[in-house]
């Protein structure tokens, strides 16, 4: 909730965040990537923009909430060449088309709550 409150537009805060203090929507961030862990400059995903909006390929990895997600916020790569700086988020709406979530992984602990991967991400 903090992101979308403090950076989301005003369609974004209306839309997702009365669910979500309600408990009607689950949120996510997805940073962790497979090889690269937390670390913004050695992402690998990347966002482009299309005439439909934007592209985001990749995947992302120990995603809290992942499965049970309603909303996503995705880190990734706009500029390749500016490093951490060229990070942008993404708030992407878990039922769009192309969003794919991945196996639940095992945890030796917080069971209450889920983990997994996700990948190749539209929005």
């Amino acid at each position: 909730m903090p992101y979308i409150l403090h950076i989301g537009n005003e369609v974004q805060k209306s839309q997702w965040l009365p669910k979500m203090a309600t408990g009607q929507a689950v949120g996510a961030i997805a940073m962790t990537e497979p090889g690269a862990g937390s670390d913004l400059a050695a992402l690998r995903t990347t966002a482009k923009k299309t005439a439909d909006g934007w592209l985001l390929n990749g995947s992302k990895i120990f995603i809290t909430n992942g499965l049970q997600s309603d909303l996503v916020i995705v880190c990734a790569k706009t500029d390749v060449n500016a490093g951490a700086k060229g990070v942008s988020l993404f708030l992407v709406d878990t039922s769009v088309a192309g969003f794919a979530r991945g196996k639940a992984i095992n945890n030796i602990g917080q069971h209450a709550g889920d983990t997994c991967e996700l990948f190749s991400l539209i929005c």
